[in-house]
């Protein structure tokens, strides 16, 4: 098999971002621990406004902190809960229903920033067998707030070409909704882009995109 096709999963398979939002669903009974989360999601959103915004960048660990000593044992627990509510309420059925049908003529795999703890869980659920994504490192069965690596943007692509994907297949298809995966569009032939906004017909044009509404089904005609 010649083709891969490398998923994107928040936003892309799903319709929320994950990531926070899991870390929302651990703290979810803890009022001070709620209230810190929102002063951090409100104080990121301002600075995307402002003209220091290239400057001063949030990370995963602004978020991951409020879940710092937590033990295995009650993320696991959590993460069973949470990716439950992944699959039922989350998942844009239109692009799921794509994916799978590319089973029969490409090698997939789901590469994400999401955390490894539930997404693994809703990848097996889904019969995917090959996918990556951030660790939690624990220490002494305690969460030390870090993770092992962010699969972020130029992440991905390094850590492709540190495993040989780019070599070893003749076909590269991404299927993404974000821009933030410019450095794997570049890299791949064509690009699936999940929007239902419109996109800049030069950058359709230059890197070889398929706009795709999950709200719809993909035109047979577009996969070509």
């Amino acid at each position: 098999m010649d083709n891969l096709l490398i998923v994107d999963f928040d936003g892309t398979l799903t319709r929320i971002q994950t990531a926070n939002d899991f870390i929302f669903h651990c703290i979810k009974k803890n009022p001070i621990k709620i209230l810190i989360f929102f002063l951090i999601y409100i104080m990121e959103r301002l600075l995307k406004l402002s003209p220091f915004k290239k400057a001063i960048k949030f990370s995963k660990e602004s978020y991951l902190f409020l879940i710092k000593g937590y033990s295995s044992l009650y993320l696991n627990k959590i993460s069973k809960e949470y990716s439950r509510k992944v699959i039922s309420n989350f998942m844009h059925q239109n692009v799921l229903n794509f994916v799978m049908k590319q089973r029969k003529k490409s090698k997939i795999i789901l590469i994400s920033g999401a955390y490894n703890i539930y997404f693994e869980k809703v990848c097996d659920y889904f019969d995917f067998d090959e996918f990556y994504s951030s660790d939690f490192i624990f220490s002494k069965g305690l969460f030390s707030g870090k993770i092992n690596r962010t699969f972020y943007s130029e992440d991905k692509v390094k850590f492709l070409n540190e495993n040989g994907f780019f070599k070893k297949f003749s076909s590269i298809t991404i299927l993404t909704d974000s821009i933030s995966d410019l450095p794997l569009i570049q890299s791949a032939n064509k690009t699936f882009f999940v929007t239902k906004r419109d996109i800049d017909p030069l950058f359709i044009k230059h890197y070889n995109i398929v706009k795709f509404n999950p709200d719809f089904i993909l035109n047979e005609v577009e996969n070509e």
